[in-house]
């Protein structure tokens, strides 16, 4: 227990955190898909990934004024800005629900 309470006041005083992020699927010994990304922790409640892979240059905010999700597209789009929930189909299948399980 002694270890656990250490580690919680610790993690009570980093107010910022960014890792980069290698997501791999393994299937058969082989790897079919690798996700790359920066996640970026901002207390209380602030998250942004900044995709590497598979979405170039895509960016992710949350939450944007209104509590949604701000997706600033890579590429070709990137003067759009989209405002969408969580629960949102375009969160869902464009980033294979990881963004939503890291929230």
């Amino acid at each position: 227990m002694d270890i656990i309470t250490k580690m919680e006041t610790s993690y009570a005083k980093v107010e910022e955190n960014q890792a980069e992020i290698k997501v791999s699927e393994y299937r058969d010994g082989q790897i079919i898909e690798m996700k790359r990304f920066l996640y970026t922790f901002k207390k209380p409640y602030h998250l942004r990934i900044d995709m590497e892979s598979p979405h170039p240059g895509t960016v992710l905010v949350y939450p944007d004024k209104n509590g949604k999700v701000t997706v600033k597209p890579g590429g070709w789009a990137g003067f759009l800005k989209l405002h969408l929930s969580l629960d949102s189909v375009f969160l869902g299948t464009s980033l294979d629900s990881e963004w939503t399980r890291l929230i």
